[in-house]
């Protein structure tokens, strides 16, 4: 038995939310920039607007963790099974399982400043998810340290059983306040990218717009195919409807390739150390956004062999696991070459 619902999800942006402060604001300092966002002038207090900068942070740092306890749970799966009981086998001798000690921390951080001023979109589900999904991830957490320790040597896996019956039962209460937060983030992310596009066209940052604006689009494609699966793609997904976020992100890319193209543009604004990396993930998302389209308008399948095999359809050019892989990469990459 499959768990219901397999979410993969590109990173969130606004991880450097608060380096953007002083250029949203026009300002010399983060400090200047808070109390400009809070309204006051310089000798007013920026703590309302330091508090909404850490709240949004905090939220996309575990909107990013989130994915990653899905891709924990993936592995999992693959492992032992979703059925009541895991299959361990004849010849099991241990499972190296995905670390959620992030996870953890960022939800603690998160869940702590969900009741602070100033209130955000996302807090309600933020307050709903923090207790079940702390609960979730201690038993994610005990599970890691048991296999690390080959404590079912010692307990004939009664443990290891109790623990896997926990992940089963409450994973669709937890997977469903996961999707309502995430859908929050959404709402907080799309607000604050249409404010980021706006203000690097007033203020003529064209690397800077382009290379949001192909990212923006390139999430567009990863969300539109965000439910579906090498497996049973051409039943969730058409032709027709993808092509609108496809032709979307190609708009995005061929302006993106004519305005920017390549590193030589790298230093022209603020933060921007180089570009390349980030110029190969948009090539790489382009081309398998294509193939997919070709699956689509052909009506093929990938086999079995990439059905059976989640890593080699990750790799893939045209899954679906695919794009949302270089999406995430592509987000990821933003953040840490673009906005840092």
């Amino acid at each position: 038995m499959k768990r219901v619902s397999w979410k993969y999800r590109a990173l969130a942006l606004g991880v450097a939310f608060v380096l953007l402060l002083t250029t949203l604001s026009g300002c010399a300092s983060v400090k200047d920039a808070l109390s400009k966002l809070s309204g006051g002038g310089s000798g007013s207090s920026a703590g309302g607007s330091n508090t909404e900068v850490q709240k949004y942070n905090a939220y996309i740092d575990l909107s990013n963790d989130l994915s990653e306890l899905y891709k924990s749970l993936d592995d999992y799966e693959e492992k032992f099974g979703w059925d009541a009981e895991p299959q361990y086998g004849s010849s099991f001798s241990g499972f190296s399982m995905y670390s959620v000690t992030s996870l953890r921390n960022h939800l603690q951080t998160a869940a702590g400043l969900a009741g602070k001023n100033p209130a955000n979109v996302a807090d309600a589900a933020m307050k709903a998810m923090a207790e079940p999904l702390g609960d979730y991830v201690d038993q994610m957490v005990a599970a890691k340290e048991y296999y690390d320790a080959k404590s079912f040597v010692d307990d004939n896996f009664v443990k290891g059983k109790a623990v896997h019956a926990y992940l089963v039962e409450h994973y669709d209460e937890v997977d469903e306040l996961v999707t309502v937060f995430w859908e929050k983030i959404d709402e907080m992310t799309a607000e604050t990218d249409k404010k980021e596009l706006e203000r690097y066209q007033k203020d003529g940052q064209t690397v800077h717009y382009n290379c949001l604006n192909v990212l923006i689009a390139a999430q567009n494609v990863s969300a539109y195919v965000s439910d579906a699966s090498v497996a049973d793609f051409l039943d969730n997904l058409t032709e027709a409807d993808y092509k609108v976020v496809y032709d979307q992100y190609v708009a995005a890319y061929d302006q993106y390739m004519t305005d920017v193209g390549d590193d030589s543009n790298a230093g022209k604004e603020e933060n921007i150390m180089t570009l390349s990396t980030f110029t190969s993930d948009v090539k790489d998302f382009k081309a398998s956004a294509a193939e997919l389209l070709l699956y689509l308008r052909e009506k093929k399948s990938f086999g079995s062999t990439y059905e059976n095999n989640p890593t080699l359809a990750k790799m893939t050019d045209g899954t679906p696991e695919n794009i949302r892989k270089l999406c995430s990469d592509m987000v990821s990459n933003y953040n840490t070459w673009v906005i840092n």
